[in-house]
């Protein structure tokens, strides 16, 4: 319940910032947007288990699009400095409230294992789904951050908090480039 709320709460906050960018004057309502999607959510689990699994493969693959559309923009204006200096004057210990939306990055993957049953020779096949999502996570993972520390720098990148991913491509592209 808490991974819920917290995806709803991350949802909604990147929801207003990205349609502020387009609807400047629309209502800042980020938890009645969270209430919305997790209703949505549930009427499509109570309508069929069917069509929560269609709307879930389409939500992870615009995601997936919208992560690698980034990172392929954001590789044309990554400004090295941004990772000057690699570890904050505080030292590394100051990372750890990172390390905990990192861990929320790498939830779900023994729900993998949840499906034993239904997998042909799942004694291969269900190792070999974990490192192959937790590989391809991983990868997109760096990717995303390595593009928002070079878009947005590090300081301003940790105090945009949730919104951090909306907020890098505005710092760095002039309106007029889309």
């Amino acid at each position: 319940m808490a991974a819920g709320a917290l995806y709803a709460l991350g949802f909604s906050s990147n929801f207003v910032e990205f349609v502020h960018i387009y609807l400047p004057g629309f209502p800042d309502l980020p938890v009645l947007y969270a209430l919305l999607a997790v209703a949505a959510f549930v009427a499509l689990n109570a309508l069929s288990i069917e069509a929560a699994r269609g709307a879930e493969t389409i939500v992870t693959v615009v995601k997936i699009v919208i992560l690698l559309v980034f990172v392929a923009f954001g590789f044309l204006v990554v400004d090295l400095a941004g990772f000057e200096p690699l570890f904050p004057a505080e030292g590394a210990i100051s990372l750890l409230p990172a390390m905990g939306l990192t861990f929320i990055t790498f939830q779900g993957y023994d729900l993998i294992a949840t499906v034993t049953e239904e997998v042909e020779n799942p004694r291969k096949n269900i190792p070999r789904a974990i490192f192959a999502s937790l590989a391809v996570t991983v990868v997109i993972y760096l990717l995303v951050v390595f593009v928002a520390i070079g878009t947005l720098a590090a300081d301003e990148l940790g105090a945009a908090g949730e919104t951090a991913i909306a907020q890098a491509p505005k710092a760095s592209c002039p309106r007029s480039r889309f």
